[in-house]
């Protein structure tokens, strides 16, 4: 605490003196607008509307491993919208098998991306 006081201390007297030497008005602290990055990330990937399309592709990119190769073959998460997944399925047929096993794929989704992201799961042919 006391050497960040002191630094400040110095950097206001080498301030000074540069103005008074140059004669132009003082130069701000360089450092006052300095921010951690993980802080700022996800700010700004939230104000670009990326924080969603993340999730999305995390969504997306383990769908095989929570439906399983074959029903993962025939169909893809298409968006996640207003915690409700919504999943294409190209199949009629694989659409009724995933419709019918939609508990077991809504614990498993729920157990790795937590009940508040994804709070019903949908399936519609496409």
């Amino acid at each position: 605490m006391r050497e960040s006081r002191r630094e400040q201390e110095s950097f206001r007297r080498r301030s000074r003196v540069l103005m008074e030497w140059r004669g132009l008005p003082d130069v701000p602290n360089p450092t006052r607008n300095q921010h951690a990055t993980a802080a700022l990330v996800p700010k700004l990937l939230a104000k670009l509307g990326l924080a969603n399309r993340l999730r999305d592709e995390d969504i997306a990119a383990s769908w095989r491993t929570i439906a399983g190769d074959f029903a993962a073959g025939f169909s893809h998460p298409q968006k996640l919208r207003h915690r409700t997944l919504i999943v294409s399925v190209s199949q009629p047929a694989v659409l009724w098998t995933l419709d019918r096993s939609k508990g077991i794929l809504l614990s498993r989704l729920q157990e790795k991306f937590g009940k508040d992201v994804i709070r019903e799961l949908r399936f519609q042919a496409g």
